[in-house]
């Protein structure tokens, strides 16, 4: 009996230590499976992104932390870094950040809660996995793995800001992928992990102009590389000594110069506050030693996480609320200046005291102010609003002064000349030729268009969406509504895919006011084709047949969606391209939308078939009818061929009321999600005669503009709680009103509604958590709410929907605080058992 007894509590102590991180050194694949398991356990918390591949193929893989959104930027919250093993034989730096990616996902420290609530933090544990694969375990000074698999040393291999010759000519794959990264995430705060020594080396890496060696931010780098230091639990004894003068800091030209930098890189080209910090004298030592490592920087490490909310933030825009581009911030007169993002933020780490912080425009100084800095972990939030009469002289500074009428002359011949030829011709078009188009407006206008592979169709043909905005087209933006617009569901059904091109062409060039509004507003999704593959089958001058209505498997796709009351749908098989347009749903929260078919001339709304009874009536029938109405008022002309089936109705039904359907896709948008979606039937034949094509846009194209700027109308806001988080699993429900609209990830909501009073109810869970009244004015401009919430009022919800029976799942570790799995209930399991067996002895 005894032996059972022991075997039960070694196979209880085996399976709890191998849920956490052991204390051992771990190669590519273990780390991978790490970082893959954790962002798995923990979605809601971690985004594992590939930011590109080493020489050897390899993925350099990096974690994205935040209590919430860790999957997206969000406005405001500063994106800080931590990389590790740029030298593929300092291995102390991988596994302590894979420890701190373990801790910061599962610890309920105060100061891990605010910096995953304040912040969203990217950790690289190894941006060099080849070397790493090479390097000898035990050895603490040889170079073997140092470098890459074409030997390269990365810490010399980045562009050097006053253009000095580098070790290698070669950029190897390693440092590129960093540097798109920098270059697409604006990170304010850094650092990178060595080994080999034990000192905190800040800029500048070499002396630039003549034996200097500090920065204009020197006084930022020596508070934050002491702050880390005072943080560290104790020093590394082997090779203390050598920085004992200098308190373990020291700036790296002063110790020895180096060009091609990481940190200096990063520094004076996105003025990122980075540090590279030498944590270990042995560069592979011991795996016994591992644990005190951990030990010795984790308080460090997220103490240094927090210095990103010291100083000032903000906004630059001008008075339309609009982002200004070739903005920069200036600190007094110090260099670097730092970029404003595309959104138009702005973060400085400061140190306490009174600046002056200066607004450029292409260099040319656009606004100035002074700020006062206080000594908190709260940095001074500005909004900045800036004339756009200020900046708009320096537009075309750069450009030369003088210029001949010849010159003049033959750009004005140019631009006739290729407009012409840009121009989308009113015929139709192939799928190949449609994605041609799609992809030169893109290149053309990179700053206002996206384009987006939502899918693949049943024949592999790529399922293109163009997102439209005058500002950062591929994110998403705080509270900007999305809208989108699809077409060619139906394969046979053209004439929407080419006023769909030819829209996407308007709003990317025309100055009209209504597209400046709708474009300054909101991000536009125009999908021309949703069925390409049904397209290449179709005939052209075909009116009424359903040759390529369908998908290649023979899928009507407008009856193929999931029907919310569990109908069963014409065919069991879901196609490929429904399920693609399902996940772009589920990931975008689509306020407004419409999709265009062909066979008659009429707006159909919801509800699509007899849900309850003989209702055909949704509960936001008068929104629909409003915006049905709304299109068709500025429809310019009927199709006349086929307008008197639906004069009596003002060329508006409600889809059951034509006829049922199953599995209808605006359905299935507005009981899921509130999307509020007309399908747009907008030509008698499916497939007319190309002449016709130019009187079809015509007709729709102010209706079409006009439908967007709808979603503008009603309420907007934020649902947060009193720490400024949003709270998961919330809705909207405006008065009784059903389908209840989802409240995003960021605590976004959106709600188009008629003039009036409406209580707003506030659900978690299903559970009405607050309420309000809200008036809603005849007006383009939606009412503005941020509802603060306190999680007391919520959190006794908070396992509402979870089954009664239920099974431990988690424990607290003391050291650790790790997340138990089933690993860990199984070893309970065992555990109980034993102490029976002890209790029958």
């Amino acid at each position: 009996m005894f032996k059972i007894q022991l075997s039960l509590l070694i196979i209880s102590i085996v399976l709890y230590k191998n849920d956490a991180i052991d204390y051992r050194y771990h190669n590519y694949s273990e780390m991978t499976s790490i970082l893959q398991d954790l962002a798995s356990r923990y979605p809601s918390k971690a985004s594992l992104v590939e930011i590109g591949k080493s020489q050897g193929g390899k993925s350099l893989l990096a974690m994205a932390l935040s209590a919430y959104a860790p999957n997206q930027h969000v406005l405001l919250r500063p994106e800080v870094k931590y990389i590790g093993n740029i030298h593929g034989n300092e291995v102390v730096g991988l596994e302590v950040l894979l420890y701190l990616i373990e801790y910061l996902l599962t610890s309920n420290d105060t100061l891990v809660y605010q910096v995953m609530n304040r912040s969203r933090i990217w950790i690289m544990p190894s941006i060099n996995p080849d070397g790493l694969e090479k390097s000898i375990y035990g050895d603490c000074s040889s170079a073997t793995g140092r470098y890459t698999l074409n030997n390269i040393d990365l810490n010399r291999n980045f562009p050097d800001y006053y253009g000095a010759t580098l070790s290698s000519s070669i950029r190897a794959q390693e440092t590129s992928a960093i540097m798109s990264w920098l270059a697409n995430v604006s990170f304010v705060l850094s650092a990178n992990f060595h080994g080999g020594a034990f000192v905190i080396n800040t800029p500048l890496d070499r002396y630039y102009v003549g034996r200097v060696s500090t920065s204009d931010d020197d006084d930022i780098y020596q508070m934050v590389a002491h702050s880390y230091i005072n943080r560290t639990k104790q020093i590394n004894e082997n090779c203390a000594n050598e920085f004992m003068n200098t308190s373990y800091v020291i700036r790296g030209a002063d110790w020895y110069e180096i060009v091609g930098g990481m940190q200096d890189y990063g520094y004076f080209n996105y003025g990122t506050i980075e540090l590279t910090i030498e944590i270990s004298c042995c560069k592979y030592p011991e795996s016994n030693l591992l644990a005190s490592y951990w030990d010795y920087n984790r308080d460090a490490m997220i103490g240094h996480l927090l210095q990103a909310q010291r100083g000032v933030k903000g906004l630059i825009l001008n008075e339309y609320s609009q982002p200004i581009p070739s903005t920069e911030i200036m600190i007094n007169n110090r260099k670097p200046v730092v970029k404003v993002t595309s959104l138009g933020e702005f973060w400085r780490i400061l140190l306490p005291g009174t600046y002056t912080l200066k607004v450029l425009y292409r260099g040319f100084q656009i606004h100035s102010r002074e700020i006062t800095i206080q000594n908190s972990l709260s940095p001074l939030n500005l909004t900045i609003i800036i004339s756009s009469s200020t900046y708009l002289p320096y537009m075309n500074m750069t450009t030369a002064a003088s210029t001949t009428f010849k010159i003049r002359l033959s750009f004005l011949i140019i631009s006739i000349v290729l407009y012409k030829n840009n121009a989308i011709d009113y015929r139709y078009h192939t799928y190949s030729e449609m994605t041609s188009i799609l992809q030169d407006l893109v290149s053309r206008y990179p700053t206002k268009a996206s384009l987006v592979e939502i899918g693949k169709s049943q024949g592999g043909k790529s399922l293109w969406a163009m997102a439209l905005s005058a500002y950062a087209p591929n994110q998403h933006v705080l509270l900007r509504p999305e809208l989108k617009y699809i077409g060619n569901m139906h394969g046979n059904e053209v004439v929407g895919l080419e006023v769909l091109l030819y829209l996407i062409e308007y709003l990317l060039t025309s100055n009209d006011t209504l597209v400046y509004q709708v474009m300054n507003r909101s991000r536009i999704w125009i999908m021309p084709s949703m069925n390409p593959d049904g397209l290449e089958k179709s005939m052209y001058g075909d009116c009424s047949s359903i040759t390529g209505r369908y998908t290649l498997n023979n899928i009507d796709l407008n009856r193929n969606f999931p029907d919310y009351y569990g109908a069963t749908l014409p065919s069991s098989i879901r196609a490929q391209e429904t399920s693609a347009i399902m996940s772009w749903l589920a990931n975008v929260s689509f306020v407004l939308s419409a999709n265009f078919h062909g066979g008659s001339f009429v707006i159909n709304t919801p509800l699509d078939r007899y849900y309850v009874g003989r209702v055909s009536t949704s509960d936001d029938d008068d929104i629909y009818q409003m915006v049905a109405h709304s299109y068709i008022n500025r429809t310019k002309q009927t199709d006349k061929a086929c307008s008197n089936q639906f004069t009596d109705t003002g060329y508006i039904t409600r889809g059951a009321d034509w006829y049922e359907i199953v599995g209808g896709m605006q359905d299935y948008g507005y009981f899921n999600y509130g999307t509020i979606e007309l399908t747009l039937e907008i030509s008698c034949c499916k497939y007319p005669e190309s002449n016709l094509l130019a009187g079809y846009w015509d007709y729709n194209r102010d209706a079409m503009i006009g439908h967007l700027l709808q979603a503008q109308r009603g309420v907007k806001g934020l649902i947060l709680n009193e720490y400024s988080q949003p709270i998961p699993s919330t809705e909207i429900m405006i008065n009784n009103r059903k389908p209840v609209v989802k409240v995003t990830s960021l605590g976004e909501f959106w709600r188009i509604l008629l003039p009036g009073t409406y209580t707003l109810k506030v659900l978690y869970k299903g559970i009405q958590i607050h309420s309000r009244e809200i008036t809603i004015q005849n007006s383009l401009s939606p009412l503005n709410l941020t509802i603060i919430i306190s999680s007391s009022t919520y959190l006794p919800y908070i396992n509402m929907t979870t089954t009664t029976a239920t099974t431990i799942r988690s424990v607290k570790s003391s050291s650790s605080n790790i997340f138990i799995n089933w690993k860990i209930s199984l070893s309970l399991i065992f555990l109980f058992i034993y102490f029976i067996l002890i209790n029958e002895n």
